[in-house]
């Protein structure tokens, strides 16, 4: 993974801020299953502008808080270097 990131940097070596972090968190007692959460993250970066048949992505959750929530990494460099 970390290397799918650097060769997107390569693209464009100027650019300072790579990657957008996204914390992405449900109220206490909500739950979304793995297909939604992947479908919202997806449509929140389509949203966002960003086009994620171009970037790199990635989607982690965790399970060290009482509630659910996830994280999405995104490149900000596309591989059309744009």
């Amino acid at each position: 993974i970390k290397e799918d990131f650097a060769n997107y940097s390569k693209l464009k070596p100027n650019v300072k801020n790579e990657v957008v972090h996204i914390s992405i968190s449900l109220t206490p007692g909500e739950h979304l299953d793995e297909e939604k959460k992947v479908e919202f993250s997806e449509k929140l970066l389509e949203k966002l502008d960003f086009k994620t048949d171009k970037i790199p992505y990635l989607i982690v959750e965790h399970h060290d808080k009482d509630y659910e929530h996830w994280h999405i990494v995104a490149g900000r460099i596309t591989s059309d270097s744009k």
